[in-house]
Formats: structure tokens, sequence, C-alpha cells
């Protein structure tokens, strides 16, 4: 039988296995490089996106919260401007409640009575002045509890006084001062 000699076609066989092998595992790793810079570069991109979403995002809170700030600031002003309407609107309502209510009380004044002071407080009015008699001041009271808006009249202070100013306790024809308070006053 001859002899073949074999080894040198399995040297060669091996050397080109090897050689392959080689060959897909630079393939491999040059796929495994490509693969992975691809993915490094696509998640490099989608975190400068999300960056810049996150910018614009954070820009728009600003933009938004400087216009509710300048929203507020006008709320404010616009609430003002309605209270001073409001108070307009009032005075312009009660304005001739003044003249009308001093006309009632002259018009119910008795000769003998004389105003020095009068005072309005919200609901309240306080006449101060002088008087010669108290049935004066007493028809004084019941005229303008009976006929005007001005009710529940009270004498707070009565003093009799002569001429000369000096205070005395007599009641002979001496000048009486007097305060008289309307607890509430309701407006037509």
């Amino acid at each position: 039988m001859r002899k073949i000699n074999l080894l040198p076609w399995r040297e060669t066989r091996r050397k080109e296995k090897q050689q392959q092998f080689i060959t897909a595992l630079g393939i491999a790793f040059a796929i495994v490089i490509t693969i992975f810079s691809g993915l490094h570069g696509y998640l490099a991109h989608q975190k400068n996106n999300q960056m810049q979403c996150n910018a614009l995002l954070q820009n728009e809170i600003t933009r938004q919260n400087q216009a509710r700030l300048s929203l507020k600031i006008i709320e404010e002003k616009t609430q003002s401007v309605m209270r001073k309407i409001h108070i307009t609107e009032a005075l312009q309502r009660s304005r001739t409640h003044t003249s009308q209510l001093l006309d009632e009380i002259t018009s119910a004044m008795p000769s003998r009575i004389a105003l020095t002071k009068i005072t309005r407080t919200d609901q309240q009015i306080t006449l101060e002045g002088n008087t010669l008699s108290k049935a004066a001041l007493s028809d004084f009271m019941h005229t303008i509890h009976a006929h005007s808006p001005l009710q529940s009249p009270i004498l707070d202070v009565m003093k009799t006084q002569d001429k000369t100013g000096i205070e005395k306790k007599e009641n002979t024809d001496k000048i009486q001062i007097f305060t008289l308070h309307f607890q509430k006053y309701t407006a037509n």
C-alpha cells in the first residue's frame, strides 16, 4: 500500500481554519465595536435631545411664572380699581343724602335752638348746640324722630350756662348746651 502523507494537508487546513477563525473573530469584534459606537452615538444624541427638551421646558416654566406674576399684579390692580369704583358709586348714591339730611334737620329745628356742630360717622349723627328751653329740645327730638331718617335720639350731655359762659346748676332763663346722638342713620 502506498503511504500518503496527510500531515501537510492537515497543517494547511488547520492554518486555514485558524485564519478563518481569526477573520471571523475580527469581523465579530468590528461588528461589536460598530454596534457599541452606534449605540453610544444614539444614546449621546438622545441625551442631547433630552437636555434641549429640559432647557426648553425650563424656559417655558420661567416664562409661565413671569406671566402668572404679571397676571397676579394685573388682578391686584383690577381689584384696587374695582374697590375705587365701588367707593365712587357709593359716594354717587349718597351724595344727595347729606343735603337732604341737613334740609330735614333745619326744617325740623325750632327757632329756640342753635346748632354749633354736626358730626357724621358711618351710622351715627351727633348734633351739638345751644337752646333756651328743654321743651324746644324735646320738640326738636320728637320731630326729627318722627319725620327724618334719623332714628333713636339719645341726649348725651346737657349743661346750663349763663351768657358769660360760666356753668350753672340752676335752670333760670340761661343757655343750655346739649349733645344729641342718633344711633341709626338710614339713608333713603
